[in-house]
């Protein structure tokens, strides 16, 4: 067997793996948060029935609650690091067609999309954690992660309201939150395996 290296809280705030993982985090929240939030109303402002955007929440609720299933699963065969890359960069395929979308079926591609990623960039995040860091100090280093991750799907709602109020439509925050995935995608495969310290 295989001994497993947990890494301790204070070894991992070390690396630039942990850090690299908490930008990408960050920036892929900002996007996640700022659109799902706004979503409904972007779909109503471009003359999408309400009951049709409201059913679109309901799919990406859905197709994420799918999507964690669905990426775990694959995580098991694909390299996670990889699969991570891969959400953020369907993620920002999808923000493209959000900017397109004009009737029923694009609002349901869109949601499907979208709501796989999302969630599913969480949990490969997660899984990326424990095989690099271990498993004694999995809650402790993931704590150092959380507050950018929730904060980001905060500030992300904020940032895409204020952008409203100023000009009137979505067009430029959703550039940025696309812009936002490509960079995560970036980090993330710069995120390697940190090497194991030596202890002497």
């Amino acid at each position: 067997p295989v001994l497993e290296r947990s890494w301790t809280r204070g070894d991992a705030m070390r690396t630039s793996a942990l850090w690299l993982l908490v930008a990408s985090t960050f920036l892929a929240s900002l996007g996640t948060g700022g659109i799902a939030f706004h979503t409904v109303a972007y779909f109503t402002d471009n003359k999408i029935a309400p009951g049709i955007a409201a059913g679109a929440l309901s799919v990406m609720a859905l197709s994420g609650a799918m999507g964690n299933g669905l990426w775990g699963a694959l995580a098991e065969r694909i390299q996670p690091r990889l699969l991570s890359v891969a959400t953020m960069l369907i993620s920002a395929c999808a923000v493209a067609l959000l900017t397109q979308v004009r009737g029923p079926f694009m609002v349901y591609v869109f949601a499907v999309l979208f709501g796989l990623n999302a969630r599913g960039a969480a949990v490969l995040t997660q899984i990326l954690l424990g095989r690099y860091f271990g498993r004694r100090s999995f809650g402790a280093i993931s704590s150092v992660l959380d507050p950018f991750h929730k904060g980001g799907l905060g500030l992300g709602a904020l940032f895409a309201g204020i952008a409203f109020d100023f000009t009137g439509n979505y067009r430029t925050i959703f550039a940025i939150f696309l812009g936002n995935y490509l960079l995560s995608a970036v980090l993330i495969f710069l995120a390697r395996r940190p090497a194991e310290k030596i202890v002497g």
